[in-house]
């Protein structure tokens, strides 16, 4: 089964006599391809965060940021540059408070290039 029909099953579940539940909506976010134009912007921001001593590592996920609007417009478009942490969105996630100032940094010395 989809993920949307494993969806629905739950949705059309009742589990209280007298309720209803329903799904609306959809996939309303558009793809964010990791396209050359993001890959050279990408690497620009690297060989700032190299001079800075910042690592810096690219990864693709299945999120869906505003950030995905854009780069449907073909905007050279990155994502995920806030601070390093994790359990994102669950009781257990986290930021490493150092990070936050490493990013500052990076995005300040990336806008004045």
């Amino acid at each position: 089964a989809t993920m949307l029909t494993a969806l629905q099953e739950i949705a059309a579940t009742r589990y209280t006599f007298g309720t209803k539940g329903s799904l609306s909506g959809g996939l309303l976010r558009p793809p964010m391809p990791a396209t050359q134009m993001n890959r050279r912007l990408f690497n620009r921001l690297c060989d700032v965060a190299d001079d800075l001593g910042i690592p810096l590592g690219m990864a693709e996920s299945g999120g869906g940021s505003d950030a995905n609007f854009a780069a449907a417009l073909k905007v050279p478009t990155m994502d995920g540059l806030g601070p390093v942490g994790g359990g994102h969105h669950s009781e257990q996630e986290f930021m490493v408070i150092s990070s936050l100032f490493q990013r500052i940094d990076l995005l300040a010395e990336f806008l004045k290039r």
